[in-house]
């Protein structure tokens, strides 16, 4: 048997077999799934879908009473504040916002420094 026969031999197989209608059949299942997923992807059929979805959502949203979460929401926050260093977090940028004000002088004597230290010692 030559290559020539050889090769008609498999491929006259493969026809008969069902291998060419199986490749076809996964080949074309593949591609209406590329193009259906292009069209919810990037078409008009994302967009009425979107804008279906917000008609119902968007009033079912708006109709709801969230004032019943807003007390738990408040007891939360306040929870963790005092639980973490939050506290000592505020405190510590209070104290650097009082350091970080500038002199109106364009010349300051270390004394004057010295002395604005002390006082601030004497109160904090």
């Amino acid at each position: 048997m030559t290559l020539e026969e050889s090769i008609s031999s498999i491929i006259a197989k493969k026809l008969e077999d069902g291998t060419v209608e199986d490749i076809i059949e996964k080949k074309l299942i593949s591609a209406i799934e590329s193009v259906i997923g292009d069209i919810f992807r990037w078409g008009s059929a994302e967009k009425a879908i979107k804008e279906k979805l917000e008609a119902v959502m968007v009033p079912a949203i708006e109709g709801h009473d969230f004032s019943e979460y807003t007390l738990k929401v408040d007891h939360m926050l306040t929870n963790i504040i005092e639980q973490t260093s939050l506290m000592d977090n505020k405190k510590i940028l209070e104290s650097f916002k009082e350091l970080m004000i500038e002199p109106d002088l364009k010349e300051i004597k270390i004394s004057a420094i010295f002395d604005a230290y002390k006082e601030y010692v004497a109160e904090n």
